[in-house]
Parts: C-alpha cells; structure tokens; sequence
C-alpha cells in the first residue's frame, strides 16, 4: 500500500510530526505548496497534516478540493495544535471544517503542538494577544486547563509534541 503524507507547518511542530510518521510508515512526504495533486492517484493512504489557527486546519483546502478524486481511498488526518481534542474550541474548528459526509470517511486524530510566543510572527502575537487578553478578562477560576495553560504559556514556551502520539496515527495507516 502505497502512502503519502502531505502537510503544512508554520512552526515546525507538524513537520515534525509528518517526519515521524513518514518514518514509521515508509511514506512520501510532500509539503502542500509543492504537492502534485495529479500523483495522488497512485497512492492507496492519503494522509494530511494541518496546524489549527482561529479559522480552521491550515492547508486542508488541498484535501477539500480534490475531494471527490481521493475520497475512495484511506484518508487519514492529523490536526496539530495546543488544546486537548476534548476543548470546544478544538470541537468547533472540526464541525466548521468537515462535512458529516467527510467525517464518515476520514480517520481524524488530534496532535498538540509546541507553542514559544517569542518566536510568532507580528500577526501571530496580535492574534494571540488579542486571545490572551480575553482570557485574563475572565474570572480565572471559570477557566478550563487549556485555557489556564495557555496563558501560562505566553510567559514561558510549552512543547506537548510526543513520539508516542503518533502511535494510533500510523497504527491506522498500516492497518489499511
């Protein structure tokens, strides 16, 4: 069974996480801007690793848009970001960015990144700061650990990145 793993990365952390998993499965690996949809064909897993940001998985629009070419095929996604699968907000971003149809056919699994506020880029920190000064608005006690965390992390850099979560990812796509 032939597998690709394409993916995009801002920061590193899902690089690092396609890297793993291309290792472990044998995979070819291609970041999204360099992908030639045409060669998907000849792969049996298509795998698509995408960072979360406030409007969705960056650089899923390659998965979308070819959709009705590769939806036979094993179809494995990896989101890679800091809050936990079970956050809403993590909950909100996969309902706005798979149709139920999609998510009958995908194997969807939630990665946690790395997260060094520093090295953001200007519209990143404006991003971020505009979230982070909602959640000091907030009583500190109604905030859930994610969210604690994560203003916790604006002080001092976090890495959940972990070679064993990879493990049901490529338990999946040897599986197939």
């Amino acid at each position: 069974m032939r597998t690709i793993i394409i993916y995009k990365s801002k920061y590193g952390s899902t690089k690092k996480y396609a890297e793993w998993i291309a290792e472990r499965t044998w995979a070819d690996m291609v970041e999204t801007p360099k992908l030639d949809v045409d060669a998907l064909q000849s792969y049996d897993n298509i795998v698509f690793g995408g960072y979360l940001h406030a409007t969705g998985i960056a650089g899923l629009d390659v998965i979308k848009k070819n959709w009705d070419e590769i939806k036979d095929k094993n179809i494995v996604i990896f989101t890679v970001g800091l809050a936990s699968i079970n956050d809403g907000t993590y909950k909100d971003i996969v309902r706005a960015s798979f149709s139920e149809d999609e998510m009958k056919k995908i194997k969807l699994f939630g990665l946690r990144g790395a997260f060094d506020y520093e090295k953001l880029g200007r519209i990143d920190k404006a991003m971020m700061y505009m979230m982070k000064m909602d959640l000091k608005s907030k009583d500190y006690s109604s905030l859930n650990d994610d969210e604690k965390g994560l203003l916790k992390a604006y002080n001092e850099p976090v890495d959940f990145i972990d070679p064993a979560s990879i493990e049901p990812v490529v338990d999946t796509i040897t599986s197939s």
